[in-house]
């Protein structure tokens, strides 16, 4: 049953025939703001809430890059992975097998004052010591290569080694693959 609180705010049904629906003997507006508030809160709160969630399914699935000394991170598989053949101003290009490129083909990468080097053990390189013959894993800035550039922009590049003459095995030219 609709009442009146000791504001005189009529908590109840609205208005009726002149007079409010719980019988005070003025006409008082319904107090709509109050649970108004309560409701656009809600809203709020569970939007927030179900984005959350979303982001965190994503990234859950998502796109990850793998990090200097691998700090218990499991990255993605990488964009491509093989042998640099070319380095020209800010530009590389990779040889070899990969789940876009197919084996053998040349991916040329953009390198970008964002992208991030660092070897297979974790620690770090400049970009002017890529040579050709150095084998590298490479991680586009997203999961899509089309979304990725043109060329694509390189996030992370990994190097096996600064050495061009050492080479890895298969097992690990192809370890990055495996992971899920």
């Amino acid at each position: 049953m609709p009442k009146i609180d000791g504001s005189g705010w009529c908590y109840g049904f609205g208005w009726v025939q002149g007079t409010h629906a719980c019988g005070s003997e003025q006409p008082r507006p319904y107090r709509w703001d109050d649970r108004m508030t309560a409701r656009r809160m809600a809203v709020i709160a569970t939007t927030a809430a179900l984005t959350i969630l979303a982001a965190s399914a994503q990234s859950a699935r998502g796109w990850t890059l793998p990090v200097p000394d691998g700090a218990g991170v499991q990255p993605s598989t990488p964009s491509v992975h093989g042998y640099v053949n070319r380095i020209a101003k800010g530009r590389m290009n990779v040889a070899g097998g990969n789940a876009h490129g197919g084996t053998g083909a040349t991916v040329a990468v953009q390198l970008t004052s964002r992208t991030k080097f660092f070897t297979a053990y974790g620690g770090p390189y400049e970009q002017n010591e890529l040579r050709p013959g150095q084998y590298v894993w490479v991680w586009f800035i997203t999961a899509d290569p089309n979304k990725a550039g043109t060329p694509p922009q390189a996030a992370v590049v990994t190097l096996w080694s600064k050495d061009p003459e050492d080479r890895p095995s298969e097992q690990v030219r192809s370890s990055f693959d495996r992971r899920k």
